[in-house]
């Protein structure tokens, strides 16, 4: 059986596109976690332990296919920056904004938030792994200004006292509220 120059093409195209977006889910992984997006229902719930105030800059640390990050644009009056290193997430995001036309008020990075100045921001929201947020927790330490939140969906960040706990149901996902006060 052999192959024709047709099926080598299309081979070599599928390796080409199939490697990069493979590797990048698998750094994502070891970044802050596997692509698990929130749960939809659970955004109301989210939005109001956000309370973003008019002009708010809210980073999303791993916004996934963005969202999230589009949700918050279309209800409230804020700014929103997510950043992603997965790359098949990455531009799903990247098309979600511009299809939803909040482009003037979110902005989607393939960038990895571990190298980036998180001190502008007013609110963090993040759904990532306990072992991304123990990775996480001396660079919001270092980096957030004095009454700065932090919002983390599904796990708690170790040695933290939050100052709210949401879990209003035993099924439901617990969404923890933070306020830098040091």
């Amino acid at each position: 059986m052999t192959i024709n120059n047709f099926e080598m093409i299309w081979r070599l195209i599928l390796i080409i596109i199939l490697v990069p977006l493979v590797a990048t889910a698998w750094w994502a992984f070891f970044v802050g976690g596997p692509w698990a997006p929130s749960r939809k229902k659970d955004f109301p719930r989210i939005l109001k332990i956000l309370a973003p105030k008019e002009n708010d800059l809210i980073y999303e640390l791993g916004c996934g296919d963005g969202r999230f990050c589009v949700a918050l644009a279309k209800n409230c009056d804020i700014r929103v920056v997510g950043f992603e290193v997965s790359l098949l997430p990455y531009l799903i995001a990247k098309l979600r904004v511009w299809l939803s036309c909040f482009g003037n008020k979110v902005k989607i990075k393939y960038k990895n938030f571990y190298t980036q100045d998180l001190s502008t921001a007013d609110v963090i929201f993040c759904y990532l792994t306990p072992w991304g947020l123990r990775k996480l927790k001396p660079k919001l330490e270092r980096e957030l200004r004095p009454g700065a939140k932090v919002v983390c969906y599904s796990y708690a960040i170790d040695g933290w006292q939050p100052a709210l706990k949401d879990k209003p149901q035993k099924e439901s996902v617990p969404i923890y509220l933070y306020i830098k006060n040091f």
